[in-house]
């Protein structure tokens, strides 16, 4: 069963660009802009706001229930680990009671048991607990960030009340009273309809006309902060340019002349990537548990085979060497769960091997087995020991029953008057 994992990755580059953001944008303020909004402008808006609605919709309760997926994973293969701790130990002891295997390899296995067990105890499965659990808070915290980055789609009524982003697609481009008709927008050159509100239109951008041009929306489980941060830094390159000091004023109909776009959204976009920023800390932390736990997993396994099968296997010595060989090679490697593909928060690889990714199925697979046989016999030994009571009496009952029967019987063929010998 393959899991899902964010990575880190160009972790300095989001802040800074954050940061630059914050110093790039213009805020609540509106100044006479070099041109109007053009289409290019508005396809970097529609990116923003497609990234935006899928946090607020889908990416983060999918993120969740991976993330829940993975913390159960997690446990499960501790559990498996305990399970061949055991085995292996005792696997172990018999080898030795039959003057198989010596003390020193004895030894070794005793340590690397010792080692597996610890990412195994009640700490390592709290911490799985703690960790998943403040995925699902922080997830939240992402969703209403985002959810109000967007602000409302259908506020047409009152500019003071619009905020996020759309309060740029719905005002931006200006409108009419009822009974004045304007030749066009001196802000924009992308309005894609108009929308009929109490006192007249507005003239309001849409992303459908661009959609051909801009491509398809990131699918919800594929949002990362790395193309959030692009999103953003694509809008400051495309967007209407301030020049001079001149102040539009926001919320007119129609500007005598250009004017820079409302960026009162951009604020809640950073929170909303440095959340999500934190977000993937914490799958990463995830991520290096499962990593690390599966590495034990593979240890437990190859001594377990090893052990039960040592005719197949090899001599001992040698499996130990390769499995000490293997595992500091896998266990000091820090970069698991570091290593993002820009293109997904989630589907990291196990990163070994094939023969190493096959052992683990296996001991994932022997153990399941296991378990259920190990659960099949605790629930029929029950079941059958109660299944014999009932056999047992029914056949009391049938046989009392029967003599009952066969007394009346009895007692029917005997005349009154006549002695019962």
């Amino acid at each position: 069963m393959s899991y899902n994992a964010l990575c880190i990755g160009h972790i300095l580059l989001v802040f800074s660009a954050v940061a630059s953001a914050s110093e790039e944008s213009y805020k609540i303020d509106r100044y006479k802009a070099d041109r109007k909004l053009d289409k290019e402008g508005a396809i970097a808006l529609c990116k923003l706001r497609d990234v935006l609605t899928n946090i607020s919709e889908e990416t983060t309760d999918y993120l969740v229930e991976e993330v829940q997926k993975m913390g159960e994973s997690l446990k499960m293969d501790m559990d498996a680990i305990n399970y061949y701790v055991k085995r292996v130990r005792s696997l172990k002891e018999s080898g030795r009671e039959d003057a198989k295997i010596n003390e020193s390899d004895s030894n070794e296995i005793d340590s690397l048991c010792k080692e597996a067990k610890a990412h195994a105890n009640k700490k390592s499965r709290d911490q799985v607990d703690q960790t998943v659990a403040k995925i699902r808070r922080v997830s939240g915290i992402v969703k209403d960030a985002a959810t109000k980055t967007l602000g409302d789609e259908n506020e047409l009524e009152d500019h003071d009340n619009a905020d996020g982003i759309f309060k740029v697609f719905n005002w931006h481009c200006g409108g009419d009273r009822i009974g004045e008709v304007h030749a066009g927008s001196q802000s924009c050159d992308v309005i894609g309809f108009r929308k009929n509100f109490s006192a007249g239109q507005r003239n309001v951008i849409s992303c459908k006309k661009w959609k051909d041009e801009y491509g398809e929306t990131i699918p919800h489980e594929n949002v990362t902060v790395t193309q959030m941060e692009s999103y953003l830094s694509r809008w400051f390159e495309a967007r209407p340019k301030r020049v001079g000091e001149d102040i539009c004023k926001d919320g007119e109909y129609h500007s005598p002349h250009s004017c820079t776009v409302w960026e009162g959204w951009v604020t809640g976009y950073e929170e909303t990537m440095e959340k999500m920023e934190e977000l993937r800390n914490n799958i990463k932390k995830l991520n290096r548990i499962r990593y690390d736990g599966e590495t034990q997993l593979w240890v437990l396994y190859e001594l377990f085979e090893a052990l039960r099968n040592p005719e197949t296997v090899g001599p001992l010595p040698e499996v130990l060497e390769n499995i000490n060989k293997t595992k500091k090679s896998r266990l000091k490697d820090k970069s698991v769960g570091n290593n993002l593909t820009q293109y997904t928060l989630l589907d990291e690889d196990f990163q070994v091997n094939e023969t190493e990714r096959e052992h683990v199925d296996e001991a994932r697979d022997y153990f399941a087995a296991a378990n259920f046989a190990k659960l099949m016999m605790y629930i029929f030994i029950p079941v059958g020991a109660v299944l014999i009571l009932v056999v047992a009496v029914t056949i009391i009952v049938i046989k009392r029953k029967c003599a009952d029967a066969s007394n009346a019987e009895s007692m029917a063929g005997t005349l009154p008057g006549d002695k019962v010998i």
